[in-house]
């Protein structure tokens, strides 16, 4: 199956993270992540809403590691590649080793200017944006996805949402391509 090392900043907004993940839940792809981009991703939340309780973030990624078991690797894991990792910003090696170490297909991040190409390819990996990885998953199995949206508005109770707002909140979370192409798509 294709596999997406998530980033902590696709982790970060709630809706976006929701919709990366019901993809998966239908089988579209399987995600992984690291301890320590859980852990950058908790941090960013709480700096984001310092409004939300430690143990409240702390609950949702619990909640993402049980909805997929096998998707967290552990440091351990990676951090013999690390340092044969060369970017631009030396801080995000880790997500490269982790991919790696994973052997995940891509990386999905929003920060795509510190994950060159080149550097990538020589991990068989390729950096790709969420918009252009959701965007790809639409047009993979649009079903599929309209099932993932579809699941994510009838788990969202409190308060309820339309898919025309979840879309709203996903063009704010910087997916407006998706967003467009999902509405061009299906009218619910």
């Amino acid at each position: 199956m294709f596999t997406a090392f998530l980033d902590a900043n696709v982790l970060v907004p709630v809706h976006l993270c929701d919709t990366l993940l019901r993809c998966a839940e239908v089988d579209l792809y399987r995600p992984i992540w690291s301890t320590k981009v859980v852990e950058e991703a908790k941090r960013a939340i709480c700096r984001v809403h310092p409004d939300l309780s430690e143990s409240r973030v702390s609950w949702r990624f619990s909640n993402m590691n049980t909805a997929f078991p096998f998707s967290e690797i552990s440091d351990k894991q990676w951090e013999g590649l690390v340092s044969g990792v060369h970017l631009p910003d030396q801080d995000d090696r880790h997500v490269v080793a982790a991919a790696a170490a994973a052997g995940a297909d891509v990386i999905v991040t929003s920060n795509l200017k510190d994950f060159p190409v080149v550097e990538l390819a020589e991990y068989s990996l390729e950096p790709v944006g969420p918009d252009t990885f959701l965007c790809d998953m639409l047009d993979l199995n649009p079903n599929a996805v309209q099932h993932a949206v579809r699941m994510q508005i009838r788990n969202l109770k409190r308060p309820p949402m339309s898919v025309d707002k979840l879309l709203g909140y996903l063009k704010r979370a910087n997916v407006p391509e998706f967003v467009a192409d999902y509405r061009s798509r299906f009218t619910d």
